[in-house]
């Protein structure tokens, strides 16, 4: 006979609230969780047509899992031609700035324009740095995202394959990189939110200097022109300086223990723990007796004879 009081160490899986998350230190949030006009909900027009079009909210809001500003407030809705605004946050003129947004295109055109950009502040007309593009394709009925650091004579946005579809939520994330030669932007779509920056889906940068930004302090959303901007509403706007500030990432997220990991048998009694995380008595352990732990997994482990086990405790051990 042998006597100990620890079986094994096994894991139960219990999600803690916020375990493995650093706050995110956000220069702006948009939610859009007001009714009417972005102009009167603290952002400015810098181009105001006839008619202006003004860019107002929508009912609802876009859903993107695991996304932190997904599903809330309402959304803002772009034309295809009107008014232009902006919305100023903390200055940067260092490493780099992130805006993450989360976009759902219900039309485009097959000459595409940009919809989202960075400038200074104030927002400066001829500085708009970071454009995020729409663009169809009539062929196969999908749309392609497009990125340019500036546009000006010889430069042209680079652009997906069309791979995404209308009337669909997609992440985007731009990346304006401050560099002492010339700036260079990225954009990731439909990133993996796990706390790590990947590869980037497109790059762009312009080879002069002198088209880069002195420093960027507003977004501008913006409706282009009915010849080649795209319909869409955008919703769950993040600006930061890194990627974990617009796209946190906790390794657990719900506070609890979920049943089916804490049943266990041993031999031909069944115990539940999801009350007793202490440590629990089983009393003697027979030779040849199975001792399995039931959930996402099954593990079991067998005491060997000949030796039986008395007085058996089981201890647990957690995880993340």
């Amino acid at each position: 006979m042998k006597k100990i009081n620890f079986i094994s160490l096994f894991v139960l899986l219990i999600v803690l609230a916020g375990a493995g998350q650093t706050k995110a230190q956000l220069l702006l949030e948009e939610n859009f969780d007001y009714t009417g006009l972005l102009t009167a909900n603290g952002w400015n027009a810098h181009n105001t047509p006839t008619p202006p079009n003004s860019i107002t909210t929508a009912t609802g809001s876009l859903t993107y899992t695991g996304y932190e500003s997904s599903g809330i407030g309402n959304m803002a809705y772009l034309n295809n031609t009107g008014e232009d605004v902006n919305k100023g946050f903390t200055q940067v003129d260092t490493g780099s700035v992130y805006v993450s947004c989360l976009v759902n295109v219900q039309e485009a055109t097959s000459t595409g324009d940009y919809f989202l950009h960075l400038s200074t502040s104030p927002l400066n007309t001829t500085h708009f740095k970071g454009r995020i593009y729409a663009k169809y394709d009539s062929g196969s009925g999908k749309i392609a995202f497009g990125l340019a650091l500036y546009i000006t004579t010889g430069l042209v946005p680079v652009y997906t394959a069309f791979d995404y579809d209308l009337n669909t939520t997609y992440l985007l994330v731009m990346k304006y990189t401050f560099r002492t030669n010339e700036d260079i932007c990225y954009l990731y779509v439909n990133p993996v939110i796990n706390g790590t920056e990947p590869v980037a889906t497109l790059s762009n940068e312009n080879g002069n200097p002198s088209y880069d930004l002195t420093h960027a302090a507003t977004v501008a959303l913006r409706q282009g022109t009915a010849s080649a901007a795209p319909k869409l509403n955008i919703d769950g706007i993040r600006i930061g300086k890194t990627w974990t500030d617009v796209l946190p990432y906790s390794v657990v997220s719900h506070s609890g223990i979920f049943e089916s990991y804490v049943t266990t048998r041993i031999g031909t009694d069944v115990y539940d723990l999801s009350t007793d995380f202490d440590g629990k008595d089983f009393g003697d352990i027979p030779s040849n007796w199975t001792f399995t732990l039931k959930g996402g997994q099954v593990k079991t482990w067998k005491n060997d004879p000949p030796d039986d086990i008395t007085a058996a405790r089981m201890f647990y051990r957690i995880y993340e």
